[in-house]
């Protein structure tokens, strides 16, 4: 009687333990499968995101959504390992009820090419001119601006020759929407 009991524990031990352990080995396989599809997937680590239509331009200004760019300068600076940058400064206001880093747009709505469709590659001021004016604006565009505050920032890019720079801005499909062209004298 006493071996009785103790193999209908023991049965129903293993049993319980058996039931218990399978719903966990299904769910870390649909846990690794749902990680597979979200790393094959873009993320967007930004709190705003602008609705379809509403990226503008007009002239030298871009309304991303409630941030709008105005482009103030482009020029060309020597970069690290003697390359030429294409300096673009722009004033940026972020009109949003939240804080955002104005370079999360511009890099993900505007294009920067030269000869070819092919984006030019962001570039690098040399360590010795990080401080310096145009360094300070580099870094500002890559800090988080506060809602309903206007800043100026500015993005650097490696040249592929002394051509002039063509800028374009695309919607949130990607498509383009305008594009015009600077010197760099």
């Amino acid at each position: 009687m006493k071996k009785r009991i103790v193999y209908s524990v023991l049965v129903s031990l293993a049993f319980v333990l058996t039931s218990c352990g399978t719903p966990e080995k299904k769910k870390t396989a649909e846990t690794k499968t749902a990680e597979a599809n979200e790393s094959s997937q873009i993320r967007i680590d930004t709190p705003y995101l602008p609705k379809p239509g509403s990226i503008k331009v007009a002239g030298e200004n871009v309304a991303i959504g409630d941030i709008d760019f105005s482009i103030k300068k482009v020029s060309k600076l020597d970069g690290v390992n003697g390359t030429k940058l294409a300096f673009i400064q722009y004033k940026v206001t972020n009109n949003t009820q939240q804080k955002n880093r104005p370079s999360e747009f511009w890099y993900r709505y505007v294009r920067v090419t030269q000869d070819s469709n092919i984006p030019l590659t962001v570039g690098a001021l040399p360590f010795e001119e990080k401080e310096n004016k145009n360094g300070k604006l580099v870094k500002k565009a890559n800090r988080f601006l506060e809602k309903e505050q206007t800043t100026d920032g500015a993005v650097l890019y490696v040249l592929e020759n002394d051509s002039d720079v063509k800028i374009t801005y695309l919607d949130t499909d990607y498509q383009e929407i305008s594009s015009q062209n600077y010197s760099l004298d």
